[in-house]
């Protein structure tokens, strides 16, 4: 894991609050971003995977980001949109060479993924061909998602990551490479809890002040049920 300055990427009173939520029973959460070789898990393998660690009270503990060898059979698939080629993963890891350590990064966290359901789809069918399948840390393990949810909180044409990082002001550099997108979703999670947390009205226009230090509401009453449906099952 490559160490990182803890970083809180909300406010106190809003940290304080989903801290009380988790309250010992997860260790924090874990921002996954996947580059694959195609969109279908079925057929498809990871590339690279790209994990944010946070703390309960949403400070970042660290990252990791690995480049993987999608085995035999496989070839890197559109290098347009990852830019990542055969001679990039030609001497890189297997999954089944790196599946312990992403393991014990992933046990015990909230996973958080702009389309959790793609991520999660993907590495289930990854861990499958591992020692380490069955794994309920992963198979029940809860997730929030940025991309369904993005409409609840923001008003843009499109949920694609880019557009919502570009509506909240989110840089977001070398966008299809996993950690900078898996960076870039975090901050995007803390906008959201944010914008829940100070009671702004939502979807949020664009117009509200995010430095104002208006007293934080209800977290869960202003989450949308999703959300609010996972954190109670973890409370």
């Amino acid at each position: 894991m490559m160490e990182t300055t803890p970083r809180p990427l909300l406010p106190g009173s809003v940290a304080s609050q989903l801290a009380a939520l988790l309250d010992g029973h997860y260790r924090g959460f874990a921002v996954v971003d996947l580059e694959t070789t195609s969109l279908s898990a079925e057929d498809g393998r990871i590339l690279e995977v790209g994990v944010v660690l946070l703390s309960p009270s949403f400070t970042i503990e660290g990252t990791w980001n690995q480049l993987l060898n999608p085995g035999a059979g496989h070839d890197v698939g559109p290098t347009h949109i990852h830019h990542i080629t055969e001679a990039d993963v030609a001497d890189a890891p297997t999954f089944a060479q790196i599946a312990g350590t992403l393991t014990e990064l992933l046990q015990d966290r909230i996973l958080i993924a702009h389309s959790s359901r793609f991520d999660s789809s993907f590495l289930q069918a990854a861990f499958t061909q591992t020692e380490f399948w069955p794994w309920p840390g992963l198979s029940q393990a809860p997730a929030l998602c940025t991309l369904t949810e993005a409409k609840h909180f923001i008003q843009t044409p499109s949920r694609a990551l880019t557009a919502c990082c570009e509506f909240l002001g989110i840089p977001l550099k070398h966008h299809h490479r996993a950690l900078h997108d898996a960076d870039a979703t975090a901050l995007l999670a803390a906008a959201y809890l944010q914008i829940a947390g100070f009671n702004y009205v939502m979807p949020w226009s664009g117009e509200a002040d995010t430095s104002s230090s208006l007293p934080a509401s209800d977290l869960l009453s202003r989450l949308p049920e999703s959300w609010a449906k996972t954190l109670r099952q973890v409370s």
